[in-house]
């Protein structure tokens, strides 16, 4: 398929399901990367990105342009489904097993340096007289 920009895309995307599949491909792991993070647990993290694929193609014609980014409809659809699973589990506990392949940065070899933090900025000085 030839590179078509994304608004000609989704309007596409609202009654042809090849169109949709573009979208799901370019945004399937952005997505799922999301709901790892967020669960901490593969099979989880692959049902929401399921559910929210199947809530997306099923709710795209309610999609507008003029309220934000396609990316930004897709991920707050992607935040209700991790609430509503909040909703029906409880707290979730992480396996080790399933974090084990997301690096975490570490922190005592590479500290953030006061360079790289915000400047406080002091309180105005007001005098009490």
């Amino acid at each position: 398929m030839e590179t078509i920009n994304e608004t000609d895309l989704i309007e596409e995307a609202k009654t042809s399901p090849e169109a949709f599949g573009v979208l799901f491909e370019r945004y399937y792991a952005k997505i799922f990367k999301y709901a790892m993070r967020t669960l901490g647990n593969r099979q989880d993290a692959e049902d929401i990105t399921s559910l929210t694929f199947e809530k997306a193609i099923k709710h795209i014609g309610q999609y507008d342009a003029q309220r934000g980014s396609f990316a930004t409809w897709l991920y707050r659809i992607a935040f209700n489904t991790v609430m509503d699973y909040y909703r029906e589990h409880g707290k979730v506990t992480m396996v080790a097993s399933d974090v084990e392949e997301f690096e975490l940065p570490d922190l005592a070899a590479d500290p953030p340096s006061a360079s790289r933090r915000k400047p406080r900025t002091p309180w105005p000085r007001r005098s009490l007289r």
